[in-house]
């Protein structure tokens, strides 16, 4: 889905980080600290929340569907 909202908060400090899905519907954040982060992707009034995102290593979260 292009240009979804996605809000990746960490779970420790409450600080967020906010990007947009590409023409593919990827989207990245790049150079975070290690830890535990919560994201919530939004577009039309659907949303998705995954919770407990560790970025220990790269993540990638595969094919996320809203609902």
């Amino acid at each position: 889905m292009i240009g979804a909202t996605c809000i990746l908060t960490d779970s420790d400090s409450g600080e967020k980080f906010i990007g947009t899905t590409d023409g593919f519907g990827d989207f990245w954040f790049e150079k975070l600290k290690v830890g535990t982060f919560s994201l919530k992707i939004e577009k039309d009034g659907k949303t998705k929340t995954i919770d407990s995102i560790s970025t220990e290593k790269d993540v990638n979260l595969g094919d996320i569907p809203l609902s």
